[in-house]
């Protein structure tokens, strides 16, 4: 069993044992809102799913797809460009495209935009 564990009309955390604290009520849910559980808020009488934080997804979302297009498919959607790079550079946009496809299973990954590649070769290069 999953639960969602609500005080003061808040989301205060989830588990799969009952909690029992003063002013905590827990609520029974299901395995998929438990595996999502920030995706969620409580409406004072259910979970509802918090259009806020999915407007927010989709904002980072839409700069990690930009990144894409700019840093990774501009350079690979065209072999002859490609081909001129050094083998430095190539390596470089190799791993900036594996930070943005890997960059929505980091926790929280919603919380911020990934960084841009200048960005990312400040941080990881350097």
């Amino acid at each position: 069993m999953y639960y969602v564990f609500i005080k003061n009309n808040q989301i205060v955390g989830s588990g799969q044992a009952k909690r029992i604290d003063d002013g905590v009520i827990c609520i029974e849910i299901t395995k998929d809102e438990f595996d999502n559980i920030s995706n969620y808020v409580w409406d004072g009488e259910k979970l509802i799913i918090d259009e806020n934080f999915t407007a927010k997804k989709r904002e980072v979302k839409k700069v990690r797809e930009q990144y894409f297009a700019e840093h990774v498919d501009f350079y690979q959607s065209k072999p002859l460009m490609w081909e001129e790079l050094d083998e430095t550079l190539k390596q470089d946009i190799a791993d900036y495209r594996k930070y943005l496809m890997d960059y929505t299973k980091e926790e929280n990954w919603w919380e911020k935009n990934p960084l841009n590649f200048e960005e990312w070769k400040n941080v990881n290069l350097a």
